[in-house]
């Protein structure tokens, strides 16, 4: 696919938040990572231990609850990530908690991005921590620099394995570095030989892949879903549909980012009603892409739109979160009311 003309873009959108009463709230539970990568963002990890209290969490669980069902979303699906989570002492906590409201009306999901660096044991309990969830999703972020060896990958692909046969939707994240297509196809093979989908990404710095890349390169980071056999590959996921009425599919957020990544300013977007984003240090905020935009914080109270707000901002959105977010231009229609 060609790339879009960003002026003929009328609407852009995740089927699953457009066309259900789903929420989503991405929570950066904590920095703190038991990793040091040497290609991740220094913002994006810490060796000091940034956890908040325990009824700080559950305070929050309550209120976020709340802010959605006032806005009449009754699913809700929490995207929990960091740093390395797992290692946060209270997580399996709010997890029970989150669970503690799931009724035959109110149904959570989460999906978790994660180092996969605990012990099977550690898995089973989050297993059952999440079993009342609707839906669990697990990313696997493959990080070759500490799973270096033969024995080290095969336990990262069977604790996979194991949340797999387990109800729980995981698959692999890998983050591919110029020069490591040839590698990167390899591991498509070895995932794929126990039905685990790889999304490989590239890596990006200011809104854009960092330089190296290869032409040939950049067209396998654009389809690389199209090289696996598994159940995920080829699903129409990302939405975007052009004024002339024209629909085009992408298989993930990163397809549509690496081939037409844009700003949305002007388009109504349902970011800070429909979706929220909170930091490690508890900032409410509309979406990490517009996160001049504050809505509040954990600990002192916030209070998410009750209406459809238009995008302000004149960067590019650049995070997945944000980009599912239903957005549109609709020629000056007013904003849509809820609640």
């Amino acid at each position: 696919m060609q790339k879009l003309l960003n002026e003929n873009i009328k609407e852009v959108y995740s089927a699953h938040f457009k066309y259900k009463p789903v929420a989503n709230c991405a929570w950066i539970i904590n920095r703190y990572c038991n990793y040091a990568c040497s290609y991740c963002w220094p913002t994006s990890h810490t060796n000091k231990k940034d956890f908040l209290t325990e009824d700080q969490y559950l305070v929050a669980v309550d209120k976020i609850i709340s802010e959605f069902y006032k806005n009449n979303f009754k699913i809700i699906n929490w995207g929990m990530m960091g740093g390395e989570v797992t290692f946060n002492p209270h997580y399996l906590t709010i997890l029970d908690e989150i669970q503690s409201y799931v009724t035959e009306e109110k149904i959570m999901a989460t999906n978790l991005v994660t180092n996969l660096s605990h012990l099977p044991k550690w898995w089973e309990k989050f297993i059952k921590s999440t079993e009342k969830f609707k839906k669990v999703k697990v990313n696997g972020s493959l990080h070759i620099e500490y799973v270096n060896n033969d024995d080290k990958l095969n336990a990262f692909r069977e604790k996979l394995f194991l949340l797999n046969s387990n109800n729980v939707e995981a698959v692999a994240n890998f983050v591919m570095l110029p020069g490591k297509m040839d590698y990167s196809k390899k591991l498509i093979d070895f995932f794929n030989k126990k039905n685990i989908f790889v999304l490989i990404k590239g890596c990006r710095a200011n809104n854009k892949f960092v330089e190296g890349y290869t032409e040939e390169e950049l067209k396998f980071l654009n389809a690389s879903s199209n090289y696996q056999i598994t159940n995920r590959s080829n699903q129409k996921i990302i939405g975007v549909k052009e004024f002339n009425g024209t629909q085009h599919w992408f298989t993930s957020v990163e397809e549509l980012i690496s081939k037409n990544g844009m700003s949305y300013k002007d388009f109504y977007c349902t970011a800070g009603m429909q979706g929220i984003v909170i930091t490690e240090t508890g900032e409410v905020l509309r979406g990490r892409s517009c996160n001049s935009q504050k809505l509040g914080n954990i600990k002192t109270g916030f209070s998410l739109f009750n209406e459809v707000k238009k995008c302000g901002e004149k960067s590019n959105c650049h995070c997945a979160g944000d980009v599912k977010m239903p957005k549109w231009r609709d020629n000056g229609n007013s904003m849509l009311k809820v609640g």
